[in-house]
C-alpha cells in the first residue's frame, strides 16, 4: 500500500492465524532488521520491477495462505509491491477482481475514494471463511465498497445480466 508517495508494507492485512478444510492462513514473524527483497531476479527481467529493499526497525509478522502444506499466497511486501504495481491504473469505478487469496487487491482497492465497489469471486468456500470477514474491519466506508461471493469466475460472468459486464 502506498501512503503519502512512501510504500508501507507493514500491518495491512489482519487475518487470525485459523484452518478451513485443506486450507490454512499462517503467520510467519521476522526479527527487527530483518531484509525483505521487492523484487527477483526473474522479476526483474521478466517484469522490468526495480530492485528495492526494506527492512523494520521491529519484529514482523506475515500472513500466508497455504493449502495442503503448499504456498498459495504470501503478503510479504515483494508480494504487496508487485501488487501495488499492477493496481496502481485502478483509481476509480467498480472493479472485479478474480480470486481472493489474502485479500490484498481488494483490501487496497476499496480504500481507494475513486473505487466505488470491489466485488471478489473466489471458487473456494474455506478461503472465503479464513478470509473475508477480516478484510478492511477496521474501515466502514471500504467495508461498505466490497462484495466476496464464491463462485467459479466464468460461471459468475456468464451469470451476469448483460447491463452489469
Amino acid at each position: 500500500m502506498i501512503v503519502k508517495r512512501k510504500a508501507v508494507y507493514d500491518n495491512i492485512l489482519a487475518i487470525p492465524a485459523a484452518t478451513s478444510g485443506a486450507f490454512a492462513v499462517e503467520h510467519v514473524t521476522h526479527p527487527v532488521g530483518h531484509v525483505f527483497e521487492l523484487a527477483t531476479f526473474r522479476t526483474r527481467i521478466m517484469g522490468g520491477h526495480a530492485n528495492g529493499k526494506v527492512s523494520y526497525d521491529h519484529p514482523t509478522t506475515w500472513h500466508r495462505l497455504t493449502e495442503e502444506d503448499r504456498v498459495w499466497m504470501s503478503d510479504y511486501p515483494i508480494e504487496q509491491a508487485q501488487h501495488d504495481r499492477d493496481l496502481a491504473g485502478i483509481r476509480h469505478g467498480r472493479v472485479l477482481i478474480g480470486g481472493l487469496g489474502l485479500g490484498y487487491a481488494a483490501t487496497v482497492l476499496a480504500r481507494r475514494g475513486g473505487v466505488s465497489e470491489v466485488v471478489v469471486v473466489e471458487k473456494a468456500q474455506a478461503v472465503v471463511d479464513l478470509v473475508a470477514p477480516h478484510l478492511v474491519a477496521d474501515d466502514p466506508v471500504a467495508r461498505a465498497k466490497l462484495t466476496v461471493v464464491c463462485a467459479d469466475l466464468f460461471d459468475y460472468l456468464r451469470a451476469l445480466p448483460a447491463r452489469r459486464r
